[in-house]
C-alpha cells in the first residue's frame, strides 16, 4: 500500500511540474528512482525499440526494426534522461566521453534547460528533423542542441519551450570560428552568442556570414601547431641575434664619427654596447611574452574505458543476437531485410554476426582500421566466429569485411566473395541493396570447403595522437637561426668596412660635394685632433680632408690672391708627396703615421689658409702643442692656437700629439723622426720645405 501511495503521489508531482522542468531540475528527477523509471517506461513504450543490457547501452534485436529518425530518436532520448549531456563513443580520439563535463560546464551557462548531443558528423543527414524527434520523445522543453564532435564544423539547434535564439546562435558560431576549431571551441561560442537578444545574435549571425561568404574572410586560428611553433622559434631567434648586434653595429659607426678622447670615447661606445644588450634583452622577453599567447592544439586522452565503450556496447547486442546495427546512425537494414538477413546468418551452419557501423575514421578507438576494429570485438565478446562488417563510408556506401576466428573454412576461399560483396554496385545511383549482398555473403560462405580453424593476423594497435605540445620558444630553431642573423650582420658590418677603407683608399681626387672656402676659419683648432691617434685614423682623416681642400680649392678660383694661393697649392702639394709617392692618385699602403700626421697638418694648415689673403699668410705657425690643431698667426707670440690658449687659461691642460718613435713606443712629436718632429715650432713653409727636400723636390712656389 505504502508503494502505491509513493507512486501516486510521485506521479501527481509530474502532472504538476509538467513536461518544463528546468535542467537541473530534470537532472534532480532522474536521481529520483520512481520518476525516472516511469519515464524509461513510458519513452520504452512509445518507440517500441529500446532496452538496455548491462552496460547500460546494449540494443535488443527487436529494437532495430523500428524505422527512419523515430530509431534514433528513441536511443538519444534515453541517453539524455540518464544525462543532459550525451557524447558519443564513436570518437574518443577527438572527444572522449570521459570529457563530457567540458560540454556539460558550458551548457549550464545558458540559463535554459539544454540537452546537447556530441556525435560524429554521419549521425543525422538531417540534424534538425532528429532534434525535434528527440524532443517529442523525451517529451521536456529546453533548448536541443546537435555538434559534430569530429571536426566541429557543425552545430544544430532547436528551442522547445525557451526564448532564446538558437538558430541565429548556431549559424553565428558556425561562420565565426576558424578552421581549427573543435567541437567544444564551436559549442563554447554558440553558448556565448545565445545568452544575447534576438536581434543581436541575427545580426552577429549576419555579419559572420558576410564575411566568409561575401569578404571571404576567416578568423584566426585558435592554435598553433609545432610546426607554426618552429618557424616562430627561427623568427625569434633570427631576431634575437640580429637586432642587438645591428643596433651596437649602427651605434659604434655614428660613435666612431663624433667619438671624443679618454673617458668621454668610453662612454661614446658605452652607450651602443648599453643598447644592444637592452635589445637582446627586449627581444627575448618579447618572444616568451609572444609565446605565451599562443595555445597548443588540444590533443584528446582517451582512457582504457573510453577506448573500450563501443566495442562493449557491440559486443552486448551480439549477445542478444546475430545482427547489431549502430543506433546512433540511420539504419541500413529496416523492417523485412533485417529479418531475412537475421534469419539467413542464424540459419548457417557456423556462427555468423553481422556489425551495421558508419564510417571507421581517426576519431574512434580503430583509427579507421576495420581488422582493428573486429579484433578489439572479437576480445569483447569473447566467442569465435564469424564476424562480419559493414563499415558505411558515411553516407549510404557500405564496405564489407569477414574476419574468422576460429570456424574450419578455407581461407583463400572464404575472403574470395567477390567485389559486388564487397564494395557494392558499381553505379552509385544503383540501390546500395546492403541485404541482398549479406544474403549472397551467407550463401558464399555455405559453398567454402572445411579448412584449419580461422586465425587472423594481429591488427596491432591504433596510433596514439601526436604530441600537440609546443616547445619553449627559445629551443628548436632558435639557436642556429640567432647564430645565423648574428652571423649576416657580422658579415654586412665586416663589408661597410671593407668598402669603407677601399673609398678612404680610393682616388685623392674623387668627387666629393663641395665646401664652401667660408667655412674655413682663419685657426680650426675646433676639428678632432685626437693626443695619440692611430694610423688607421690618420689615414682616413688625411684622405678625407685632402679631397675636401682640392675640392674648395678649385671652387675658390681666383677670390684668393697669389701669396694664398701659392701657399694652398703648396700645402696640398707637400700633402700629396707624403701620401702619394707611387703617384697612382691613392694612399699607399706603407705610408707610417708620421707621414700620415705631417699630410693632414698640412692639410689643415692649408684649409686655414683659403680664408685668408695676403702675404703674411705663409707666416702661420703649426699648433705647437698639437699640430693637428691648426694653425695660428705669430704675430700673438703665444704657443698654440686658440683652443690649447684657452685650455691654458683655464684649469684644463693640453695634450701634446705623440707618435711613434724610433722604436715604435710613442714619444712626444717634437722627438719623432717625421717631418713634424723636423719641423717643431716652426711655420708651415718649413714643414713644407722638409717634406719637399726630403723627395728632392724644387722649392717653388705654386
Amino acid at each position: 500500500m505504502r508503494r502505491v501511495i509513493l507512486a501516486a503521489a510521485v506521479l501527481s508531482l509530474g502532472a504538476v511540474l509538467g513536461p518544463g522542468q528546468s535542467a537541473a531540475t530534470a537532472a534532480a528527477a532522474g536521481g529520483s528512482a520512481a520518476l525516472e523509471g516511469a519515464a524509461t517506461t513510458t519513452a520504452g513504450s512509445a518507440a517500441g525499440a529500446v532496452t538496455t543490457g548491462a552496460s547500460g547501452e546494449g540494443q535488443a534485436p527487436a529494437g532495430q526494426e523500428a524505422d527512419g529518425p523515430a530509431r534514433q530518436a528513441a536511443w538519444f532520448a534515453g541517453r539524455l534522461r540518464a544525462d543532459p549531456v550525451h557524447v558519443s563513443d564513436q570518437i574518443p580520439f577527438a572527444h572522449p566521453r570521459s570529457a563530457a563535463s567540458r560540454f556539460a560546464a558550458q551548457a549550464a551557462r545558458t540559463g535554459v534547460p539544454t540537452y546537447v548531443l556530441v556525435v560524429p558528423f554521419h549521425t543525422a543527414l538531417d540534424a534538425r528533423e532528429l532534434l525535434d524527434a528527440v524532443h517529442r520523445e523525451l517529451d521536456r522543453r529546453g533548448l536541443y542542441v546537435l555538434v559534430d564532435g569530429t571536426s566541429g564544423d557543425e552545430v544544430e539547434a532547436v528551442a522547445h519551450g525557451v526564448s532564446v535564439p538558437a538558430a541565429d546562435a548556431a549559424r553565428a558560431a558556425e561562420w565565426e570560428m576558424p578552421s581549427d576549431a573543435t567541437a567544444l571551441d564551436v559549442f563554447t561560442r554558440f553558448v556565448d552568442i545565445v545568452g544575447l537578444s534576438g536581434a543581436k545574435a541575427a545580426a552577429r549571425a549576419s555579419e559572420a556570414e558576410e564575411r566568409r561568404l561575401v569578404d571571404e574572410k576567416r578568423s584566426e586560428p585558435f592554435y598553433t601547431t609545432r610546426e607554426a611553433r618552429s618557424v616562430n622559434s627561427g623568427v625569434a631567434g633570427a631576431l634575437a641575434g640580429g637586432v642587438p648586434l645591428l643596433v651596437l653595429a649602427v651605434g659604434c659607426t655614428v660613435c666612431r664619427r663624433h667619438r671624443g678622447h679618454g673617458r668621454r670615447a668610453f662612454v661614446g661606445y658605452g652607450v651602443p654596447l648599453v643598447c644592444a644588450i637592452g635589445a637582446a634583452v627586449l627581444v627575448h622577453a618579447g618572444a616568451v611574452a609572444f609565446a605565451q599567447g599562443e595555445k597548443a592544439v588540444p590533443s584528446a586522452r582517451p582512457t582504457a574505458h573510453d577506448l573500450q565503450l563501443r566495442a562493449d556496447r557491440v559486443a552486448e547486442g551480439l549477445r542478444r543476437g546475430p545482427v547489431y546495427q549502430d543506433p546512433e546512425s540511420p539504419a541500413a537494414l529496416d523492417g523485412s531485410d533485417l529479418t531475412a538477413v537475421r534469419e539467413r546468418l542464424s540459419g548457417l551452419e557456423v556462427p555468423a554476426r553481422l556489425v551495421v557501423l558508419p564510417a571507421l575514421a581517426k576519431e574512434d578507438e580503430s583509427g579507421g582500421d576495420e581488422d582493428l576494429f573486429l579484433q578489439r570485438l572479437h576480445k569483447s565478446l569473447g566467442e569465435d566466429g564469424l564476424y562480419i562488417l559493414a563499415g558505411g563510408d558515411g553516407f549510404d556506401g557500405y564496405e564489407v569485411t569477414v574476419a574468422n576466428w576460429g570456424v574450419k573454412l578455407a581461407a583463400k576461399e572464404l575472403d574470395d566473395y567477390g567485389d559486388w560483396i564487397r564494395y557494392g554496385p558499381e553505379d552509385s545511383d544503383e540501390e546500395p541493396a546492403l541485404g541482398r549482398r549479406i544474403t549472397a555473403l551467407a550463401r558464399h560462405v555455405e559453398g567454402v570447403p572445411q579448412g584449419p580453424p580461422g586465425h587472423p593476423e594481429d591488427a596491432g594497435r591504433v596510433d596514439e595522437p601526436a604530441d600537440t605540445s609546443l616547445a619553449p620558444i627559445d629551443s628548436g630553431a632558435y639557436r642556429p637561426a640567432a647564430g645565423g642573423a648574428a652571423g649576416l650582420v657580422l658579415a654586412g658590418w665586416g663589408a661597410l668596412a671593407a668598402r669603407r677603407r677601399i673609398r678612404e683608399g680610393g682616388r685623392l681626387t674623387a668627387s666629393l660635394p663641395w665646401v664652401p672656402a667660408a667655412r674655413a676659419a682663419p685657426e680650426a683648432g675646433g676639428r678632432d685632433a685626437p693626443s695619440r691617434p692611430r694610423r688607421r685614423w690618420l689615414r682616413r682623416a688625411a684622405g678625407r680632408e685632402l679631397e675636401e681642400l682640392s675640392a674648395a680649392f678649385d671652387a675658390a678660383g681666383g677670390r684668393l690672391d697669389k701669396a694664398a694661393r701659392g701657399h694652398v697649392w703648396a700645402c696640398l702639394d707637400a700633402a700629396v708627396l707624403l701620401l702619394d709617392r707611387q703617384g697612382d692618385g691613392r694612399i699607399d699602403a706603407d705610408a707610417d703615421t708620421g707621414d700620415l700626421a705631417a699630410a693632414l697638418a698640412l692639410v689643415r694648415a692649408g684649409r686655414a689658409a683659403l680664408g685668408v689673403s695676403g702675404r703674411h699668410t705663409v707666416r702661420h705657425r703649426l699648433c705647437s702643442v698639437n699640430p693637428l690643431h691648426g694653425t695660428h698667426e705669430t704675430a700673438k707670440r703665444a704657443a698654440g692656437c686658440a683652443a690649447c690658449r684657452t685650455a691654458a687659461a683655464g684649469s684644463a691642460r693640453a695634450r701634446g700629439l705623440l707618435l711613434p718613435g724610433a722604436d715604435g713606443s710613442p714619444v712626444p712629436y717634437r722627438e719623432s723622426p717625421g717631418p713634424l718632429g723636423r719641423a717643431a715650432t716652426s711655420e708651415v713653409r718649413h714643414l713644407i720645405h722638409h717634406v719637399r727636400e726630403r723627395f728632392h723636390v724644387s722649392d717653388v712656389s705654386g
